[in-house]
């Protein structure tokens, strides 16, 4: 399980500090750890996965994640230059949508880099999400589990579930 915290501004002009563990109780695969900055217009997903939207980033962000050999990197941290943060956080017995004809969806490999490359503010993430079925990648990257996605923006912060049923 992962555990995400933040420290509230006392004012608009402080800064507001946000940070997550990795708590791992079992024994990882071998992957590389990778913090890059993903400008405008990048071209996501990395890789084709069966039916997933395809899109362009609006805004440039800087996400921490991991490489697995022969694949891109997942991101499950960022922030944008927007000031909108997120982070994935992992839980085991999280469940996922199955795919639905007509209807767009989204790995949950990728739902980080979407929200950090697409969306302004809270609000906008919302309203995005809500468009999209949060499929489960598990076969590529059996751990990534995510309960939910904590976004922040200036002092509001949202967890929005995704995929549970």
């Amino acid at each position: 399980m992962c555990t995400n915290f933040s420290i509230p501004r006392k004012s608009g002009d402080e800064a507001q500090v946000s940070a997550r563990t990795y708590d791992w109780c079992i024994t990882l695969p071998q992957t590389q750890p990778v913090v890059n900055f993903v400008p405008r217009g990048q071209s996501f997903p990395e890789i084709d996965l069966p039916g997933e939207i395809k899109w362009k980033t609006k805004y440039g962000f800087i996400g921490a994640g991991d490489k697995k050999e022969g694949y891109p990197v997942a991101y499950y941290d960022g922030l944008n230059e927007a000031g909108l943060s997120a982070a994935g956080l992992w839980l085991s017995c999280s469940e996922y949508q199955k795919p639905r004809k007509g209807k767009c969806h989204l790995y949950n490999v990728n739902v980080v880099s979407y929200v950090l490359g697409n969306f302004k503010t809270i609000q906008e993430v919302k309203e995005g999400l809500s468009k999209l079925r949060i499929l489960s990648v598990d076969e590529i990257y059996p751990i990534i589990y995510f309960l939910e996605v904590r976004v922040f923006w200036g002092s509001f912060f949202v967890a929005i579930s995704l995929g549970l049923r």
